[in-house]
């Protein structure tokens, strides 16, 4: 009992719970994610570092198609799949970016999945942070080596 009041004192409750749209939200980014690495799990990397994206059907680059250049996005889904068959050094060549990204979708899957399911939060907001940080870390990244590569 409190000693100002003749009720119970109320135990800690969370400060919010996620509404049932913010849960669905939260269930169909990790679900996404949970199905696009198990599509590159699937996927046979191309050798050439890019164009495993393909086998998916969809067109080639059309930056190295019609410029010869690769894209900055060219290797992403080679990466994903060399990360997801455990050759992390071609997964490297292909796209450090998109390795970064991969890796980011391997520990975000189940803790949004997670979250999802409990309807709170799992962490006390260092998730939401660490994820936007590492994403435009990724990006960056790609950006760079993009341009290492033009120049090299």
């Amino acid at each position: 009992m409190n000693r100002f009041t003749t009720q119970p004192a109320q135990l800690h409750q969370p400060r919010f719970l996620y509404s049932r749209g913010e849960r669905v939200g939260f269930f169909m980014i990790g679900g996404l994610l949970a199905c696009l690495l198990m599509i590159a799990a699937w996927l046979k990397p191309d050798p050439a570092g890019m164009g495993t994206h393909t086998q998916l059907g969809l067109p080639g680059c059309s930056m190295f198609t019609f410029l010869g250049i690769r894209c900055p996005g060219c290797g992403m889904t080679t990466s994903w799949a060399y990360v997801m068959n455990g050759n992390l050094e071609s997964a490297i060549r292909a796209n450090l970016g998109g390795v970064l990204l991969c890796f980011i979708a391997v520990v975000a899957s189940p803790l949004l999945l997670c979250i999802a399911f409990r309807g709170k939060p799992i962490s006390n907001g260092w998730v939401a942070p660490l994820t936007i940080i590492s994403l435009v870390a990724a990006i960056v990244i790609s950006f760079i080596e993009w341009l290492f590569r033009l120049a090299f």
